[in-house]
């Protein structure tokens, strides 16, 4: 009789086992738009800011460097500074913002170095 109840245990351990996901298609990781690593998809959409500076940096591309191949690519998290160098990134995970670099680029023609106020980047 104990070995039945002892069958019966081991069957029901099993099966709860089973019920915890894994493998199969949940989805268990958002990818980002590339392919690359971007983390568990379980985390909701977060939005952090802060500053760029070489001089406050106005019109530079900021990224979560998702891939880290030091572009800012499309699908990657990213956004473009204000004036006083200013970003808010909206469309993160937590996950992604404590594994990825954050990157910034300058825009040729674009990004403004406020030291140099209203004189654009060249190179």
């Amino acid at each position: 009789m104990e070995l039945k109840y002892n069958i019966l245990t081991l069957g029901l351990v099993a099966a709860l086992a089973g019920c915890g996901g894994g493998a199969g298609g949940d989805d268990s990781e958002d990818r980002g738009g590339d392919g690359g690593g971007g983390g568990p998809a379980t985390g909701e959409r977060i939005s952090f800011s802060g500053l760029v500076a070489d001089g406050y940096l106005d019109g530079a591309k900021v990224c979560l460097d998702i891939n880290e191949n030091k572009i800012c690519d499309d699908g990657e998290p990213s956004t473009t500074s204000g004036a006083g160098g200013t970003f808010e990134i909206t469309d993160a995970t937590q996950a992604q913002r404590d594994t990825y670099p954050l990157l910034v680029e300058g825009v040729v023609g674009t990004t403004i170095d406020e030291d140099n106020e209203g004189v654009v980047l060249t190179k």
